[in-house]
């Protein structure tokens, strides 16, 4: 009913984009919109393997920026199926698809990969 569109219009208006979430005012009532964080959301920040500690990269955004030993331009992340707790990226044309375990911070990938918060 404010007549702002997504998300061009709302810069400087309150946007909270880590909470999910878009201000109008302040107080009761000024919260206009608000979202459960996706998969994608729930797995910023950077990843290692589980096995061997090796660091793989960082999550930013919708965006896998590998580490530099990888010599590989960022992989595009999006969420997948209806579980809430999948996610999908390409790596050298193939398409990975990693689950991240509830109630703990690990995603276990198609390859066999098991990944967890880095240092």
């Amino acid at each position: 009913a404010l007549g702002l569109r997504w998300p061009e219009e709302v810069a400087g208006r309150g946007l909270d984009r880590a909470a999910g979430k878009l201000a109008v005012g302040e107080g009761i009532g000024a919260v206009l919109w608000t979202k459960e964080p996706s998969v994608v959301d729930r797995i910023q920040g950077r990843w290692q393997k589980l096995d061997d500690k090796r660091v793989m990269g960082e999550i930013f955004g919708d965006q896998m920026f590998w580490h530099p030993d990888f010599d590989h331009i960022p992989s595009d992340l999006r969420a997948h199926g209806a579980s809430g707790d999948e996610v999908q990226m390409r790596v050298c044309g193939a398409l990975q698809t990693g689950r991240l375990l509830e109630g703990s911070r690990r995603l276990e990938w198609s390859d066999g990969e098991i990944w967890v918060p880095g240092d």
